[in-house]
Protein backbone atom coordinates (compact mmCIF):
# COMPACT_ATOMS: atom_id res chain seq x y z
CA UNK A 1 0.00 0.00 0.00
CA UNK A 2 2.98 2.28 0.66
CA UNK A 3 4.25 1.77 -2.88
CA UNK A 4 0.80 2.36 -4.33
CA UNK A 5 0.31 5.60 -2.38
CA UNK A 6 3.83 6.77 -3.30
CA UNK A 7 3.11 6.20 -7.00
CA UNK A 8 -0.15 8.12 -6.67
CA UNK A 9 1.66 10.98 -4.94
CA UNK A 10 4.26 11.09 -7.71
CA UNK A 11 1.51 11.20 -10.34
CA UNK A 12 -0.34 14.01 -8.58
CA UNK A 13 2.81 16.07 -8.06
CA UNK A 14 3.94 15.68 -11.68
CA UNK A 15 0.90 16.64 -13.77
CA UNK A 16 3.08 17.27 -16.80
CA UNK A 17 3.81 13.54 -16.92
CA UNK A 18 0.21 12.35 -16.84
CA UNK A 19 -3.30 13.00 -18.08
CA UNK A 20 -5.07 14.04 -14.86
CA UNK A 21 -6.22 17.44 -16.12
CA UNK A 22 -7.18 16.14 -19.55
CA UNK A 23 -9.14 13.27 -17.99
CA UNK A 24 -11.17 15.58 -15.77
CA UNK A 25 -11.75 18.09 -18.58
CA UNK A 26 -13.06 15.30 -20.77
CA UNK A 27 -15.26 13.77 -18.05
CA UNK A 28 -16.75 17.16 -17.16
CA UNK A 29 -17.46 17.92 -20.81
CA UNK A 30 -19.43 14.69 -21.31
CA UNK A 31 -20.87 14.19 -17.82
CA UNK A 32 -24.47 14.79 -18.98
CA UNK A 33 -24.09 12.18 -21.71
CA UNK A 34 -22.17 9.68 -19.62
CA UNK A 35 -24.23 6.89 -18.08
CA UNK A 36 -23.68 6.82 -14.30
CA UNK A 37 -22.83 3.13 -14.54
CA UNK A 38 -19.58 3.97 -16.30
CA UNK A 39 -18.32 6.21 -13.49
CA UNK A 40 -19.66 3.82 -10.86
CA UNK A 41 -17.73 1.00 -12.55
CA UNK A 42 -14.56 3.12 -12.60
CA UNK A 43 -14.93 3.78 -8.86
CA UNK A 44 -15.78 0.15 -8.07
CA UNK A 45 -12.78 -1.14 -9.98
CA UNK A 46 -10.44 1.25 -8.17
CA UNK A 47 -11.88 0.22 -4.80
CA UNK A 48 -11.59 -3.45 -5.73
CA UNK A 49 -7.93 -3.10 -6.67
CA UNK A 50 -7.01 -1.34 -3.43
CA UNK A 51 -9.17 -3.74 -1.39
CA UNK A 52 -7.16 -6.67 -2.79
CA UNK A 53 -3.93 -5.05 -1.58
CA UNK A 54 -5.42 -4.45 1.86
CA UNK A 55 -6.89 -7.96 2.01
CA UNK A 56 -3.44 -9.37 1.33
CA UNK A 57 -2.05 -7.27 4.19
CA UNK A 58 -4.79 -8.57 6.47
CA UNK A 59 -4.13 -12.14 5.36
CA UNK A 60 -0.40 -12.04 6.02
CA UNK A 61 -0.74 -10.19 9.33
CA UNK A 62 0.71 -6.86 8.23
CA UNK A 63 -2.67 -5.14 8.63
CA UNK A 64 -5.90 -5.52 10.53
CA UNK A 65 -8.31 -3.19 8.73
CA UNK A 66 -11.81 -3.07 7.27
CA UNK A 67 -10.51 -3.37 3.72
CA UNK A 68 -13.70 -2.30 1.93
CA UNK A 69 -14.19 0.84 4.03
CA UNK A 70 -10.52 1.78 3.84
CA UNK A 71 -10.32 1.15 0.08
CA UNK A 72 -13.31 3.47 -0.47
CA UNK A 73 -11.70 6.09 1.78
CA UNK A 74 -8.42 5.93 -0.14
CA UNK A 75 -10.15 6.22 -3.54
CA UNK A 76 -12.22 9.23 -2.43
CA UNK A 77 -9.16 10.82 -0.85
CA UNK A 78 -7.06 10.38 -3.98
CA UNK A 79 -9.83 11.55 -6.30
CA UNK A 80 -10.29 14.68 -4.19
CA UNK A 81 -6.57 15.43 -4.25
CA UNK A 82 -6.36 14.73 -7.99
CA UNK A 83 -9.26 17.06 -8.72
CA UNK A 84 -7.82 19.75 -6.45
CA UNK A 85 -4.47 19.43 -8.20
CA UNK A 86 -6.07 20.54 -11.47
CA UNK A 87 -6.92 23.98 -10.05
CA UNK A 88 -4.44 24.52 -7.20
CA UNK A 89 -0.78 23.85 -6.68
CA UNK A 90 -0.29 21.12 -4.11
CA UNK A 91 2.96 21.23 -2.19
CA UNK A 92 4.91 18.01 -1.94
CA UNK A 93 5.35 18.50 1.81
CA UNK A 94 1.59 18.90 2.33
CA UNK A 95 0.66 15.87 0.25
CA UNK A 96 3.42 13.82 1.85
CA UNK A 97 2.12 14.73 5.30
CA UNK A 98 -1.44 13.75 4.32
CA UNK A 99 -0.32 10.39 2.94
CA UNK A 100 1.90 9.78 5.97
CA UNK A 101 -1.09 10.47 8.22
CA UNK A 102 -3.19 8.02 6.24
CA UNK A 103 -0.49 5.36 6.54
CA UNK A 104 -0.23 5.98 10.31
CA UNK A 105 -3.97 5.42 10.65
CA UNK A 106 -3.68 2.18 8.68
CA UNK A 107 -0.70 0.98 10.72
CA UNK A 108 -2.42 1.86 14.00
CA UNK A 109 -4.86 -0.97 13.34
CA UNK A 110 -2.19 -3.70 13.31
Amino acid sequence: IRLFLQSQMDEILNPENNMITANYEYLFSIKDELPPEIMNKRFSEAVSTIKKILDEGNKNGELNVDSKYLAQHIVWFLEGVRLSSTVTQIKKSDLSRQISGLLKQIEANK
